[in-house]
């Protein structure tokens, strides 16, 4: 049931909000289909908000999300409606039930992620502590464009073709930035790759906790406290000691704030430079660029300016629905690969 104009204004005027935001919110809530958690209620309207200059931070958006939330709390029992697969055309939940926001609180929030899958020693199943929310963000639980990415890089590591098996990315080096409860990360570790994992030191006890809790299926992974860097600066002695060389570069939901896109898009021409040494025919020394795989749901309102900074150094390609998985694709999430522009030598 739909939120009356009296509630909602009573906790904009909680917040010390105008009244004027009251139809912003209104039409925001009418507009969702299901509203399960205050997750969802920020996607809806906190960061729509937080965009338009209503709050001054990003935990005053989270903390009027959590109470609007509390107004809807009779909808949290609301399971999805069957809906029409736009991948099969066949009416299925399948289309839909694997999504984030169709599951409850404790699935969410209390209860460890189990994420099961072929990996590169066969049948695998990840184990992932998740959190409610924290003052300092959403790090602490799996969102469906980490799903998303991780179900493309499962069925992009094992290419099997007529003769053999090949792993794509047994002794690959890779980046995970903003890594939150680490899915995507330990995936590859998963199928043989070396992977480091960062993200900010408030978020990293939860990550190293999955890192530790997977060791026997997912070895190799590092944990590493990676602030974002300004335009000129240079990436942590600590990451280059680690990894002298780059193959690919992830990251899920970085789109969520205007002041991070100029360290993002710095730290990823960083990184976009650290790469394995090769010769090319003409016998120039070429730097054989990472690819960098990044991931977005509908927590996108700063992806323009991303983007837009973005394209003037790295070749960018949205990946096509044929390419995801087949079940774990969606309308709000997106996928992009990214390459540094080559330059003549």
């Amino acid at each position: 049931e739909p939120l009356n104009q009296s509630s909602i204004l009573a906790v904009l005027k909680a917040h010390n909000l105008e009244c004027r935001w009251c139809d912003h919110v209104s039409d925001a809530l009418a507009a969702e289909e299901h509203l399960g958690s205050a997750l969802d209620v920020h996607e809806a309207v906190g960061v729509i908000l937080l965009a338009e200059g209503a709050f001054s931070s990003n935990d005053a958006a989270v903390s009027f999300s959590k109470d609007l939330f509390s107004q809807l709390s009779r909808n949290m029992h609301k399971r999805p409606r069957a809906l029409v697969s736009t991948v099969t055309g066949v009416a299925s939940l399948d289309a839909c039930s694997w999504k984030r926001e169709y599951k409850s609180e404790a699935e969410r929030f209390h209860q460890p992620y189990l994420h099961e899958f072929s990996g590169g020693k066969g049948a695998t199943t990840l184990v992932l502590a998740q959190r409610p929310f924290g003052p300092l963000g959403f790090a602490s639980t799996v969102w469906d464009s980490s799903l998303v990415l991780a179900r493309y890089l499962e069925r992009k590591g094992l290419c099997a073709n007529t003769t053999s098996t090949c792993n794509t990315y047994s002794g690959a080096n890779c980046i995970e930035l903003g890594a939150g409860c680490g899915l995507p990360g330990l995936v590859l570790a998963s199928f043989g790759a070396h992977v480091i994992v960062t993200d900010l030191p408030s978020n990293l006890p939860l990550l190293q906790a999955n890192i530790e809790a997977n060791v026997k299926t997912a070895p190799n992974v590092r944990v590493l406290a990676l602030p974002w860097i300004d335009p000129g600066e240079t990436l942590p002695r600590e990451l280059l000691d680690i990894s002298e060389r780059v193959d690919l570069v992830l990251a899920t939901d970085v789109f969520y704030s205007l002041e991070a896109v100029i360290p993002l898009v710095a730290t990823l021409e960083a990184l976009a430079n650290v790469g394995s040494r090769g010769r090319a025919a003409n016998h120039c020394d070429v730097l054989t660029r990472p690819e960098i795989l990044l991931a977005a749901g509908r927590n996108r309102s700063a992806c323009d300016a991303f983007f837009a900074r973005a394209e003037e150094t790295f070749k960018i390609r949205t990946l096509s629905k044929t390419e995801l998985d087949p079940t774990f694709q969606c309308a709000d999430v997106d996928v992009w690969s990214l390459c540094k522009r080559p330059h003549e030598c």
